[in-house]
């Protein structure tokens, strides 16, 4: 609901009318961060996704997104990710909602490749292009990497300033949203310590994904990470651009390809095609922008897969 609908209501409350009030509204755009909404806010505050249930570079807008972001108080969005905004951006500023870019707050990197190599008791990272040659250039690539919820770290930023809205637009639930803030601020320090200790386990993990998804892994966790998809819409890569790609991979050794489960029909075929001709070995792996019917069936949430996908990780060669 609106807050100019909550300000009604408690009035109509303390006339003793049988009027009541509703819970704050705040949408989200990608389901990481309406799954911070939901952790922060608890039973105080109502939650939804203008975003259909899609891989992110694929997505589109639900079709009631005008009518969800009327009764909302806020839409938080991460930018650069949504590859609807520009089109739908007139429409979204005019619903009168408050809009919220998380990254604005966030250390966001570069989209690019950050190649961790190891001598002796040194590390070292090398920073340049996924991948070489002009031929990329034409690829609608993002200028940063918005798939911040990888990192749990990032996941803890964006999560302050969702707090900090919150507790500035109803200081009545100040100290409940506080509380959940910090229960879920410990969690994610405890999943990225997890995370950090693959370094010292496995200091050389190299997996080919199909969409770029898990670029962040690449700094925070010295994980290696061939995307066959460059492109922020999701385009497959040219016979050109996919030859450098194939050779990059064969160059580099990698064994692993990861199957994300909510890929699309082409995206799963030309991951076929990979894993076939290269022989690569598959791993299980989720970008986590969105959750399947069966993560919904088994009540699976973001902590829950990111431990998921820490597990598999843990478990290569």
């Amino acid at each position: 609901m609106k807050k100019k609908l909550l300000l009604a209501a408690l009035l109509c409350f303390s006339t003793l009318t049988a009027c009541s009030p509703g819970k704050p509204k705040l949408c989200a755009t990608v389901y990481p961060v309406q799954y911070l909404i939901k952790s922060i806010g608890g039973e105080y505050v109502e939650s939804c996704n203008i975003t259909e249930n899609k891989v992110i570079q694929r997505a589109s807008i639900k079709t009631n997104f005008s009518k969800l972001l009327k009764d909302a108080d806020a839409l938080f969005y991460i930018g650069g990710l949504e590859p609807y905004m520009d089109i739908y951006q007139e429409d979204i500023s005019s619903s009168n909602t408050d809009l919220i870019d998380l990254s604005a707050r966030s250390a966001i990197y570069k989209f690019q490749r950050y190649f961790t190599t190891y001598a002796s008791d040194q590390t070292a990272v090398v920073e340049g292009s996924y991948y070489d040659g002009d031929i990329f250039k034409s690829i609608d690539q993002y200028a940063n990497d918005p798939m911040i919820w990888m990192d749990p770290i990032a996941m803890t930023s964006m999560g302050s300033s969702i707090r900090d809205y919150l507790v500035k637009e109803y200081p009545e639930y100040k100290k409940v949203f506080n509380e959940n803030f910090e229960s879920l601020q410990i969690s994610l320090a405890r999943l990225d310590s997890e995370y950090q200790d693959l370094k010292a386990v496995h200091s050389d993990i190299k997996i080919v994904t199909m969409t770029p998804s898990f670029g962040y892994w690449q700094k925070s966790y010295g994980i290696n990470v061939y995307p066959v998809i460059l492109s922020r819409y999701g385009a497959l890569p040219s016979n050109a651009q996919l030859a450098i790609i194939k050779q990059r991979i064969i160059d580099d050794g990698v064994r692993y390809i990861v199957y994300e489960d909510n890929m699309t029909n082409d995206m799963k075929k030309l991951y076929n095609t990979l894993k076939n001709e290269l022989g690569l070995i598959t791993i299980d792996l989720s970008n986590i922008s969105s959750l399947s019917a069966e993560d919904k069936k088994a009540n699976k949430n973001y902590l829950s897969i990111m431990y998921e996908n820490l597990k598999v990780l843990e478990a290569l060669e």
